[in-house]
């Protein structure tokens, strides 16, 4: 996988037209790499992963973008959302002539249905919890969090200015060894920080029990931190009878983290395809068409996708409809 120091070259320079150590630099490749990962499922952007359920819920990391498939210990899960499933089962027809439609009537088969984007790893673990917001390094002093959400009562978090009149949200600065909330917090909505230079970290604390749980840990460079989140239903044999957790493992597609650092990483694996995208970035400024290098980048990730995937050793077989349909690899 490249880093960014690898395309901190002379040839990057010229292309861009801006010194590879200036912030303008830094912002177009992060750009153009959001834009190509929008465009395919290229080398070294999918991975497989094992992860913890918890509560049946299972919220992902910020280098995670998408699910694309999901089997727990023996059990397949099927990838949903509140509209729809992917309907890979062949004995879905039987299925649907029983009347037993996939975990959502007879609620024995496993489910992942795609929920919303949460700010944070852990839900505020019951009534009852002020907020911590601790950092990592003395140079982070003073560092903010922007708390959205409700109170203990279900009331929005806000704060009264020194006028008299109320914002919304609630701000926490880091201070040593932490910053705690006034009020007691109910749920987080959303979150936004400060950036750092090294992690920061929110907790709950349950002043009545003296618990402390981790509810999210952020990069330096998170400011608006927003991470996937799926809920398991359906598959009466997989929980324990008290919900224990269990874990799943998943083929992910990686989504960008901020680039940044010279170590930092650049998953779009190709220096032509970045190249390229930069051409046509620097076209778009210009407030013209940048399409045929975009066409260009992507024919580059695709030929370096069928160099490491080559069509002839890969083949899927489809039973969606009952009608064994084989397929060769695509890529777009």
């Amino acid at each position: 996988m490249l880093c960014l120091q690898d395309i901190q070259t002379s040839r990057f320079a010229a292309a861009s037209g801006f010194s590879t150590s200036s912030s303008d630099f830094l912002e177009l490749v992060n750009d153009v790499v959001d834009e190509l990962l929008r465009r395919g499922d290229w080398i070294g952007t999918l991975l497989p992963i094992r992860f913890p359920i918890h509560g049946g819920f299972i919220t992902f990391p910020r280098f995670i973008g998408e699910i694309r498939k999901m089997k727990g210990r023996r059990e397949g899960i099927t990838m949903r959302n509140v509209w729809w499933e992917f309907l890979d089962d062949h004995n879905r027809r039987s299925e649907w002539e029983c009347d037993s439609w996939w975990g959502w009537r007879g609620g024995e088969e496993l489910n992942a249905e795609a929920q919303y984007r949460s700010p944070v790893f852990t839900d505020v673990p019951g009534p009852g919890c002020y907020l911590r917001f601790e950092t990592t390094v003395t140079q982070d002093a003073g560092a903010t969090a922007i708390i959205f959400g409700a109170d203990n009562s279900g009331q929005p978090l806000q704060t009264q200015q020194g006028d008299g009149s109320w914002v919304q949200g609630i701000k926490l600065s880091a201070t040593s060894p932490y910053a705690q909330s006034t009020v007691l917090v109910g749920r987080i909505d959303r979150v936004v920080l400060s950036a750092t230079q090294s992690t920061k970290t929110l907790l709950a604390y349950n002043a009545s029990t003296g618990a402390i749980t981790q509810l999210a840990e952020y990069g330096p460079t998170e400011t608006n931190p927003s991470f996937l989140r799926y809920r398991l239903a359906g598959g009466s044999g997989f929980w324990c009878n008290n919900k224990c957790p269990k874990s799943a493992i998943l083929l992910v597609k990686l989504s960008k983290v901020t680039i940044q650092n010279p170590t930092d990483p650049v998953y779009i694996n190709n220096r032509g395809a970045l190249m390229d995208g930069i051409r046509a970035s620097k076209l778009e400024d210009a407030s013209q068409s940048g399409v045929a290098w975009w066409k260009s980048a992507v024919e580059k990730l695709n030929r370096q996708l069928e160099n490491a995937e080559p069509d002839d050793q890969f083949s899927a077989q489809s039973n969606t409809f009952g009608d064994n349909r084989c397929m060769k690899n695509h890529v777009f």
